[in-house]
């Protein structure tokens, strides 16, 4: 690599140079109007320009890795929500295309993080950046689709720190600016799972590291170190010679200090690259997964721990005794092809990832003690992240808030909370109860006993907490008990190991952690889950929750004990028409709209589906002058993440019935009626069940709900987004449409494809608005219309 690349890698948010492509082109990464864009430089030349990303930090970082046959070119940089995401080029397309590891990492960082990521020793895929309390963490692939996370780091770092992940001697290196010191680094023992703390001598300036490059010289052996700051470019020789190579100008262009700088060659052996498939199976990774895993051990009550490290597993090998021929599963891809049904989707994952933080939820549920009929009494409740709450949202058993008839309980405060650290009074204006609870406060009515209360924070200071999925509150789609014959499906949480935690009211959250118990899911319905972990008196209000799709979601919320021995503790299931009135409660979604594609300037397009028993229930393209509108949606969150922002949740569509006013509220008897995006057969239809298929993002409307959005569906590991059209329409068809308001044609352009980075514009007008505005003319464009 010649110095003028180094410096322009140095300027920019990171940097690709190509093993063996000494003295030619280098692949930049710079931001640009929240653009990552990505640039191939030969010489001082930009030989091409490309959009990886939008929605980027300002200041972020960018690694830019080589990846395998499938995923040949990713980047990973930190958005503007502060979250780590993956972006991998596909080359059938010639688009950048985001990769489903942020989803799986679940990565908020500090507002100042810097990040690196390498191919370590083994081809697995490392990436180290400062999280939101500005120490060091590290993640790595230790297999397919599982991933190790180490942290917080013994290190003092700066905050927003460079950091730069080498392999020097077949050994993990992970180089910082330390407080008050030079550059240090860490080394990985991947037997141990230690990091051995190390500095580079001779590389403290009096004046701020802005960047640096380290790299082993493959001739001495020695550790090169290029460091630049205050606008010049050093070269540190090992541990002795410290060269000045000349100033850097803003656009990376380097003015040499001499005529031996000039010719400066750096060291570089291109980067590193992973040859077999994305994840490997090295002998590295297995000796990874081996010996480390988060501490998850459970807790009844103590101390609050410090850090979480990784702990020793014993080193016994996975043989047959412990395989578990009732729970394997056959991949989809070795079915025999009759056996295909790509329609059905695929198996939920239940369990913890090994990168969630260990024991994160003990801050997310809180202790609550109240005055009821003149005794002082405790109860518990929990923090859930609710997508695009103005407040903090405890959810809490009813009879913690409720004493009589439409009466709440007095006094009601949550005791040492974990975020102010004091006791917060909770007053009448801060609570909400099921209606039907809050008129009859009777244990009959214990599938109405639930309620939540709301903390007043600002959106950059909410909490969030435990996250959700609508899905795990289906019962099974014929019959509603919880016993189950050969015709019913078994209902998704029966028999999984669910969590349920809380304080007693002996316990002090000032002095311990809540506590924690575990046991199989025995029995279930539509409102109700019955468990067999334990409890004591004082435990209601607390969390009944899962490991779901990686994270710590909520379920249920604990109300009662065992009615009698062996049927298990009870919790109100948080099913549709639970969340249902949270929602209302905050006032969240979108209600009584139609949806509509913005590409003709003439003609409107939205999205009509048939209701009732028409047949078929596929979605059209309804074009019109305006046209007839017919099919208006309820927009709700189905699903979120713990402390995950808006525009990673998802939200799912659901059909409104015929004359329903847009200020009434849905009727609790009535069978809630999904939309279902279908990208392989390129299909929208409606649906009485709700599925994975029935879940979207919809980030842009999420973050700005007056400017533009698409509709991003999953389509196996890629996002794609919604398309409509009219090509099928003639000139003819066209004419009729402009002589009638009231007429239209519906038509099967329906269609999904790749995610771009096109503006769409959104606009919102009442039924019945005589004239349309103006749609921009693109082919991507939607909007909800009231």
């Amino acid at each position: 690599m010649s110095v003028q690349h180094l410096a322009l890698s140095l300027v920019s948010a990171g940097s690709l140079k190509l093993s063996g492509d000494e003295g030619e082109g280098i692949y930049v990464l710079s931001v640009r109007d929240g653009d990552l864009i990505e640039r191939y430089w030969v010489g001082d030349m930009a030989e091409s320009e490309n959009i990886v990303a939008s929605g980027v930090r300002n200041d972020t970082s960018a690694s830019y890795l080589l990846g395998s046959e499938e995923t040949p070119r990713f980047v990973i940089f930190i958005d503007e929500d502060n979250v780590v995401r993956s972006y991998a080029y596909n080359e059938d397309v010639e688009e950048w295309e985001e990769t489903p590891l942020a989803e799986k990492w679940n990565i908020t960082t500090s507002p100042k993080s810097k990040l690196s990521a390498i191919i370590g020793p083994g081809e697995e895929i490392v990436v180290s950046y400062q999280d939101e309390a500005g120490c060091l963490t590290v993640i790595m692939n230790t297999g397919k689709d599982e991933w190790a996370s180490f942290g917080p780091l013994k290190a003092s770092p700066i905050l927003g720190t460079p950091q730069c992940l080498e392999v020097i001697n077949d050994k993990l290196h992970l180089f910082y600016v330390e407080k008050d010191s030079g550059i240090s680094y860490l080394v990985f023992d991947p037997f141990t799972g230690n990091w051995k703390a190390n500095v580079l001598q001779n590389t403290k300036f009096s004046t701020n590291i802005d960047n640096f490059n380290v790299a082993e010289d493959s001739e001495t052996g020695l550790i090169q170190s290029y460091v630049l700051t205050d606008g010049f470019l050093w070269n540190i020789n090992g541990e002795k010679e410290k060269n000045c190579l000349g100033k850097v100008e803003e656009d990376g262009k380097l003015v040499p200090s001499g005529k031996a700088q000039a010719g400066w060659r750096v060291s570089w052996k291109g980067a590193r690259k992973i040859f077999g498939h994305f994840c490997s199976s090295s002998a590295y990774n297995t000796r990874i997964h081996e010996y480390l895993t988060p501490n998850l051990d459970t807790i009844s009550t103590g101390q609050r721990p410090g850090p979480c490290y990784p702990t020793m597993r014993s080193g016994k090998q996975l043989d047959f005794m412990d395989f578990n021929l009732e729970t394997f599963q056959l991949p989809t891809e070795l079915w025999h092809l009759t056996q295909r049904d790509y329609e059905s989707c695929a198996t939920e994952r239940f369990g913890i990832d090994l990168s969630t933080p260990a024991r994160r939820w003990e801050n997310w549920v809180v202790k609550l003690a109240f005055d009821k009929l003149g005794s002082e009494k405790n109860g518990n409740g929990f923090y859930v992240n609710i997508p695009n709450a103005s407040c903090d949202v405890i959810l809490t058993a009813g009879h913690n808030l409720v004493d009589k008839p439409q009466h709440y309980c007095s006094n009601i405060r949550i005791v040492m909370d974990p975020f102010e650290e004091k006791n917060v009074p909770v007053t009448p204006d801060m609570i909400r109860v099921c209606s039907k609870y809050f008129e009859d406060p009777d244990e009959l009515m214990e599938i109405y006993d639930y309620g939540i209360i709301l903390l007043q924070r600002p959106p950059s200071g909410r909490h969030r907490g435990f996250g959700f999925h609508v899905m795990l509150g289906l019962a099974p789609q014929v019959g509603t008990a919880s016993t189950y014959n050969e015709y019913e499906d078994k209902d998704i949480l029966q028999d999984r190991m669910v969590y349920v935690c809380g304080y007693t009211p002996d316990d002090s959250p000032a002095e311990c952690s809540p506590r924690r118990s575990e046991g199989k899911c025995v029995g279930t319905n539509l409102h109700q889950v019955r468990y067999e972990a334990d409890t004591k008196p004082g435990m209601s209000g607390g969390p009944v929750w899962v490991g779901f799709r990686g994270v710590e979601t909520v379920i249920a919320i604990h109300t009662y004990g065992a009615a009698k021995e062996d049927s298990g503790n009870k919790g109100t299931r948080l099913n549709c028409n639970v969340w249902r009135d949270v929602f209302n409660w905050l006032n969240i979604g979108w209600h009584g709209k139609s949806l509509h594609y913005c590409k003709s300037p003439t003609f409107s397009m939205h999205l009509h589906l048939p209701q009732g028993n028409a047949a078929p229930n596929e979605g059209r393209v309804r074009v019109g002058k305006p046209g007839k509108v017919e099919t208006l949606f309820d927009v709700i969150p189905v699903a979120a993440k713990p402390k995950g922002k808006e525009s990673d949740a998802g939200y799912g569509f659901i059909l409104r019935p015929p004359g329903l006013h847009i200020k009434d509220v849905r009727p609790r008897g009535v069978v809630p009626i999904w939309v279902q995006w279908d990208p392989k057969k390129n299909r929208i239809s409606s649906s009485k069940r709700f599925d994975m298929r029935c879940e979207v993002k919809i980030p842009r409307l999420t973050l700005h709900s007056g400017k533009p959005f698409e509709i991003q569906v999953q389509d196996g590991n890629r996002w794609k987004q919604v398309r409509m059209g009219m090509e099928y329409l003639d000139e003819a068809d066209l004419e009729l449409l402009k002589e009638n308001p009231q007429s239209f044609e519906d038509t099967t352009e329906i269609s999904f494809g790749p995610l771009t980075k096109n503006k769409l514009w959104p606009h919102m007008r009442r039924i019945g608005r005589a004239q349309l505005q103006k749609f921009a003319t693109n082919e991507t464009d939607l909007a909800l219309d009231k």
